[in-house]
């Protein structure tokens, strides 16, 4: 099954590149962007939506090829950018409705979805919280 998801995503993948969409939509990105910090917010949101539905592997596959070059033409770090990919995802592997985290979490322990779902909630404020200060403090997170 992992393996029809990621051969999908990469086939998806290749033609958005062949199509030159990524190209179009960063245009398209930093022309409506108000900047690097809005455009960061924008794809927190839209990384920890994926998140929810995806696995980490397929969204990234999909949305990189997409936002980095938007991302790049704003100045964001290209290092700090997929820290921030990762962390978003993190996010949503850790929130119904296809938490995988969860799932196996609550399997392990033996517990219910709901009882593991409201255990993660302070973990998702705190990592909610430090992509906040990624997102202010760019220059901090970046050696």
């Amino acid at each position: 099954m992992i393996l029809m998801v990621m051969a999908v995503a990469s086939y998806l993948s290749w033609i958005l590149t062949m199509q030159r969409i990524p190209q179009m939509v960063s245009r398209m990105i930093v022309e409506q962007s108000a900047g690097a910090a809005t455009f960061l917010v924008v794809v927190n949101i839209l990384m920890i939506i994926l998140g929810m539905f995806l696995d980490a592997v397929s969204a990234l596959t999909i949305t990189t090829p997409v936002l980095l070059p938007a991302a790049l033409a704003l100045g964001v770090n290209p290092v700090l950018f997929g820290v921030m990919l990762a962390v978003n995802l993190s996010i949503g592997l850790l929130t119904p409705p296809v938490g995988l985290n969860l799932y196996v979490t609550a399997g392990i322990a033996k517990i219910g979805l709901v009882t593991i779902s409201r255990a993660v909630i302070p973990f998702i404020k705190l990592i909610i919280l430090i992509l906040v200060f990624m997102i202010m403090f760019p220059g901090a997170f970046v050696f």
